[in-house]
């Protein structure tokens, strides 16, 4: 059936609102109500009116939202009251109440300091915006004094008036740190930065944190320091995932290469493979000139060091492996690699590319450009493209009369 809105506006020109019967089951007079699919799903009131509402029968004001099933979506309540609910007694305001189709709250604006419960304890919640999942587990709430977060790995101060985020498993998802207490961590101790967020994976493992120090992180038998105070994640075994290094000069089995001008932020994964996702330029050994990079994956045991550089709507992307003579071979490969960003990040937490036994790309993290059903807006969209192993379009033995070190420049 062809989606429709209809909207209709009854204005004072002579005519007084009526009352009309709406989705939950009252009559109310209205100046204002929109449908779809002949359905009412909005309606303005003319005047207070009780509703039956998922928290009993209430006085409503101004605007109501309904679901295509009639329960309502959101209303405004004429005035304060007091809900108990699941998670405790709850004092809301006269902001509006938004629900889920089943009925439980989605977001409440308290009117004072409330103790809520939930699996990590009771939390006293500042008079702000509390959130749910559809469960009547909170998803947010506002911190009203701080309160102590107990971990596998320690236990953290949570600074109050900042916001606390849980998982829909009711485990925290992250908080703000008052207080810089230690931890322990598959890299030894770490002490997170006053004021910085810490992200927690629903087992309750630390996901991310920001140590005020440098810590140390091993990589391929090879060991960096990591930059103070700034982010290092982990992996839902506690493994390192991500962090930033120190240093600006790498080398991973063969390769050896320097980066400028660029971020020394970088991913490593169980095989010993590693990405870069914005190294800037590039000097690698064996070249006697640099490369702008996007994104540079090294992947040692398999001898490749794959880049790629965007231009416009174009990604040029180049694969480097040494041959029999231990010479730098350049391959040029056709490629719609996923730019790394805030919203893709996650899409890298594996290895952006895989190969076979006799190390050929078997598959690549990319992107297709797909059409939203319901706004038919476009967005590229990520997906695993698998590669079918075949001759290079291009290959190029680039000449090295003798092996060209990286310069390290001093700090």
């Amino acid at each position: 059936m062809k989606r429709f809105v209809f909207f209709v506006l009854m204005t004072c020109c002579g005519l007084s609102a009526f009352a009309v019967p709406l989705p939950e089951g009252t009559d109310a007079r209205i100046t204002e109500v929109r449908q779809n699919d002949g359905k009412i799903v909005y309606v303005r009131l003319k005047e207070a009116t009780v509703l039956n509402t998922p928290l009993g029968p209430l006085e409503a004001v101004e605007e109501v939202y309904f679901y295509e099933s009639g329960s309502i979506k959101e209303f405004q309540p004429a005035a304060s009251g007091e809900y108990e609910s699941p998670v405790g007694s709850l004092t809301y305001t006269t902001t509006p109440i938004s629900f889920y189709e089943s009925g439980s709250v989605e977001e409440m604006e308290l009117a004072k300091e409330t103790d809520v419960t939930g699996s990590v304890g009771r939390i006293n919640v500042a008079p702000k915006s509390i959130t749910f999942y559809d469960n009547w587990i909170p998803s947010s709430v506002e911190l009203a004094e701080d309160c102590q977060v107990k971990l596998k790995s320690g236990v953290v101060s949570a600074r109050s008036g900042y916001r606390m985020f849980f998982h829909e498993n009711g485990t925290i998802q992250s908080f703000t740190v008052s207080k810089s207490e230690p931890l322990d961590s598959s890299i030894g101790k770490i002490y997170p930065q006053e004021g910085s967020v810490m992200e927690l994976h629903p087992n309750g493992i630390v996901a991310e944190v920001s140590p005020e120090d440098i810590c140390m992180v091993t990589v391929d038998e090879t060991t960096y320091f990591t930059k103070a105070r700034s982010p290092i994640a982990f992996r839902i075994n506690g493994e390192v995932l991500r962090f930033s290094a120190e240093a600006d000069d790498f080398a991973f089995g063969q390769f050896k290469f320097i980066l400028e001008n660029g971020s020394t932020e970088l991913f490593v994964y169980d095989d010993g493979s590693v990405f870069f996702p914005k190294p800037g330029y590039v000097h690698l050994a064996g070249l006697e000139y640099r490369r702008h990079c996007d994104g540079l994956f090294v992947v040692p045991h398999h001898n490749r060091l794959i880049y790629w550089e965007e231009s416009f709507d174009d990604i040029s992307v180049y694969n480097y492996s040494y041959n029999g003579e231990g010479r730098l071979v350049s391959t040029s490969l056709n490629m719609n690699i996923l730019q790394y960003n805030d919203d893709t990040k996650k899409y890298f937490e594996n290895p952006p590319f895989t190969f076979d036994q006799e190390s050929n790309i078997t598959s690549y993290l990319g992107w297709e450009k797909t059409r939203d059903p319901e706004t038919k807006a476009t967005y590229n969209r990520p997906v695993i493209v698998k590669v079918a192993v075949r001759k290079p379009v291009q290959e190029t033995v680039i000449p090295t009369p003798r092996p060209v070190e990286p310069v390290l420049y001093e700090k």
